[in-house]
């Protein structure tokens, strides 16, 4: 992940924009690869948010559509 997207994003600005990328689904290992362990926190805040939720017991981890339009908006401005 570049640098000034670490400097401006949080970690659930993170995996929004990293799952925005990924169409939307990516397991729970390629997310921790790119956010580190700071994925629970960011996984748990997106969730209460309801912006993600988890599939397949949570091995997958999926963006709702409020999540899908917040994503897309950081795509598109970290593009």
């Amino acid at each position: 992940m570049p640098e000034l997207e670490k400097e401006l994003l949080t970690t659930t600005g993170r995996l929004l924009l990293f799952l925005g990328r990924n169409k939307g689904l990516a397991t729970f290992t390629e997310v921790r690869k790119v956010i580190g362990s700071q994925i629970y926190y960011a996984l748990k805040q997106a969730i209460t948010l309801g912006l993600v939720v988890e599939e397949g017991e949570g091995k997958k981890i999926r963006l709702t559509e409020k999540g899908s339009m917040i994503a897309e908006c950081l795509v598109k401005c970290f593009q």
